[in-house]
């Protein structure tokens, strides 16, 4: 029969199933049989459907067994080992349990699979419950991978505590409430924290509990430059006037418009440009040149470019600076240089303290909000373990720009920089790159640790492989790792998933919520640009969509590297 004449609702595989993603290795019975290496450990697919579990490999049917005639049990070997034996209690497969949360899900839903080819798949009686049990079986898998991991140095262990951990999640919870009170929109955000910059230019001895926390937070900037106000109110080219929205897409938001009547392009470059240039720079610069008859010369300074960027304004300058010379032959003295080069880096190295507290805010709101779960002993645990890994591949084992951390990780990194005193990651460049750094990031974790460090996201290989130089040798790197989506029940639990707000009463911000109405909440390997992470909240609802773009002063210095690299010069 033509598989068109079959009834739709006949084509579709109603039976339950359970998909999870698990090393196992072939026992001495089938040693040979599954895989080419002969005891070697796999990462594959276990699949119940029905009453048939099926172990894929790279998409290949390994085993299938009928499970009413099947056996899993714990092997007698160890108490992390369970073996799969088949018809007549052969044993064909050793899987590698380090969790005792998962193992028991695993062995429960292939104990409903041998009653029933319709069973029903034990569930936890909460959705808190699901959460946490991603929480602990990351907890009870730590270093037991049974693959001896590659030679590098084991992680140093933080000196995050859960106590420290919860002190600081009360802190932001504090914060939430205080800024959710004035959030009643984007405007109104956006209003209270220039009054916050203004308090803190006006007395930077009596600081407010958020602005004190971005300095803590970040401990490298530079007090003295995070707050200056910078004006977007108008075109800098036209003086067009700006609607609110407009400057807060700009300043916080990380966007580029363009002036509607000179069509100059306004991006937050644009505004810092237009600064140094009516307030800091002259518009021409005199100097003299030659040895004995000196002669006077007056050069202009530019203004700020159509494109608004700062690249395009530096490579005027130094275009300005070395184009000139005398008959004579003499140059632009080195000292026009140094002269012209102070207001610019006082000018573009600026730190933005609205721009850090956006960014603070972003991570506030997607805790405290759900800080009923993030308090939980086991969730900050297993935050601490992804902290250390993640701390230990962005630290020792090769150079990353910028790895991309989970909320979990970012949230452990604050802690531990407020109570230290000192950056302990890598700069965050927010969502630059995203896809491209995560899935470097996600490649790099499994080479360390052989684990999964975003099983519930769908990463771009073409994407990464297009910025590598030896495609071939970073391919076979890519399959060697796991980054792909992981199996339905091996996936961290809420990442890039919503719920109904009746299964989530356990979060008072959302005690507001219609019962069905779908709402998505921070967790264990969730990131913050999930811009549907909180966004059910009054606060996260007042921020921009992204405020994790930070003006990107180390890109900037490398637009000044000619003239820094010329004044080292003797």
């Amino acid at each position: 029969m033509d598989h068109r004449e079959i009834p739709i609702a006949a084509l579709v595989d109603d039976r339950p199933s359970y998909r999870v993603d698990w090393w196992v290795r072939p026992s001495t019975n089938a040693m040979g049989k599954l895989f080419s290496k002969k005891s070697s450990w796999q990462w594959c697919q276990v699949a119940l459907v029905g009453q048939t579990l099926t172990v894929f490999h790279h998409d290949k049917s390994l085993l299938s067994l009928a499970t009413p005639s099947s056996t899993l049990a714990r092997s007698s070997g160890g108490h992390s080992t369970y073996v799969l034996s088949g018809n007549g209690g052969v044993e064909l497969l050793e899987l590698h349990c380090p969790s005792a949360t998962a193992i028991q899900k695993l062995v429960a839903a292939f104990g409903a699979s041998q009653t029933s080819e319709h069973w029903t798949l034990p569930t936890s009686s909460s959705v808190l419950d699901e959460l946490v049990d991603v929480a602990k079986t990351i907890v009870e898998g730590a270093n037991v991978s049974p693959k001896k991991r590659p030679v590098v140095p084991t992680p140093t262990p933080s000196t995050a505590t859960v106590a420290q951990v919860q002190a600081h999640i009360r802190r932001l919870v504090a914060i939430y409430n205080d800024m959710s009170a004035v959030a009643t929109s984007k405007e109104a955000l956006y209003k209270a924290v220039l009054q916050l910059e203004a308090d803190y230019m006006a007395d930077q001895c009596s600081l407010s509990p958020l602005v004190a926390l971005v300095l803590e937070a970040y401990p490298d900037l530079e007090y003295a430059t995070t707050a200056f106000q910078v004006s977007i109110t108008e075109c800098p080219v036209c003086e067009t006037s700006l609607h609110l929205t407009q400057t807060i897409d700009i300043h916080v938001g990380g966007k580029m418009l363009h002036c509607r009547y000179c069509h100059t392009v306004l991006s937050y470059e644009t505004f810092l440009l237009a600064d140094l240039v009516k307030n800091h720079l002259p518009t021409t610069v005199e100097f003299q040149v030659g040895l004995f008859s000196k002669s006077t010369h007056v050069l202009p300074m530019p203004g700020v470019p159509a494109d608004g960027k700062i690249k395009t304004f530096m490579d005027t300058l130094w275009g300005v600076l070395t184009d000139f010379s005398t008959k004579g032959g003499d140059k632009c003295p080195r000292h026009v240089y140094a002269d012209v080069m102070r207001p610019v880096a006082k000018v573009l190295y600026r730190t933005d303290l609205v721009q850090h507290m956006y960014r603070v805010l972003l991570l506030t709101s997607h805790v405290a909000s759900h800080a009923e779960y993030w308090a939980l002993p086991v969730v900050i645990q297993a935050s601490i373990r992804r902290f250390d890994q993640f701390h230990h591949i962005a630290q020792n084992v090769v150079a990353v720009g910028s790895p991309v951390a989970s909320i979990d990780i970012a949230l452990v990194a604050q802690s531990v920089q407020v109570f230290e005193t000192s950056l302990v990651l890598p700069r965050d460049h927010g969502s630059r790159s995203l896809n491209v750094r995560l899935a470097e990031t996600a490649v790099l974790f499994h080479e360390a640790f052989f684990e999964p460090y975003a099983p519930s996201i769908g990463l771009n290989q073409a994407l990464w492989l297009s910025t590598k130089v030896f495609v071939q040798s970073q391919k076979k790197r890519w399959d060697q790792a796991h980054v792909q989506v992981a199996s339905r029940d091996s996936q961290f639990r809420g990442v890039q998933e919503v719920f109904p707000a009746r299964r989530l009463r356990h979060v008072t911000a959302l005690a507001h919520r219609p019962d069905e109405d779908d709402v998505a909440v921070a967790v264990l390997g969730a990131f913050e640009y999930d811009v549907r992470v909180g966004n059910a909240t009054k606060l996260r609802r007042a921020l921009v969509a992204d405020p994790s773009l930070l003006y990107d002063i180390p890109s900037i210095q490398k637009h000044t590297t000619k003239f820094s690299i010329f004044l080292k010069k003797k």
